[in-house]
């Protein structure tokens, strides 16, 4: 899919990745992104089998969905993205942690340089749960 830029100036092409998340971190721990399902991006995104995804430089949005099996309904994650050691984005929540109804966090980022993106187990209610390979983070880019 490409698109004009509102300035009428060069086309830019929409690219799109999804890759299934992991792990059981500690709260401030980091999840796992585990295997690249499928992409669309010119370069693929590294850093598979660790809590550090290198992403080229562009314009960002990330999306990022927690399936997780509960031993007590009081076991809940809320997370956050970190794109080069800042929180960004919409906090999400897994199950009701905390009463709030459950949420993908979300978040964009632009940079003209290759990006360093996490996503932070920012609090766990309770205990951690264990994620499901239904787990997922999208991502979409226009460089």
């Amino acid at each position: 899919m490409s698109y004009i830029a509102p300035s009428g100036g060069a086309v830019k092409r929409l690219q799109i990745a999804e890759i299934t998340l992991s792990g059981s971190p500690a709260a401030n721990g980091y999840f796992t992104f585990s295997t690249l399902e499928d992409h669309t991006f010119d370069t693929a995104p590294t850093g598979l089998n660790s809590t550090v995804l290198s992403l080229a430089a562009g314009s960002y949005m990330f999306r990022a969905c927690l399936d997780v099996t509960r031993t007590n309904h009081n076991q809940n994650y809320q997370f956050q993205f970190e794109a080069d050691g800042n929180l960004i984005g919409r906090v999400g929540h897994t199950g009701l942690y905390s009463n709030t109804r459950a949420d993908v966090s979300e978040g964009v980022y632009r940079s003209s340089s290759a990006i360093s993106l996490k996503i932070e187990a920012v609090a766990i209610e309770t205990s951690a749960p264990t994620l499901t390979s239904g787990s997922k983070l999208f991502i979409w880019r226009v460089d």
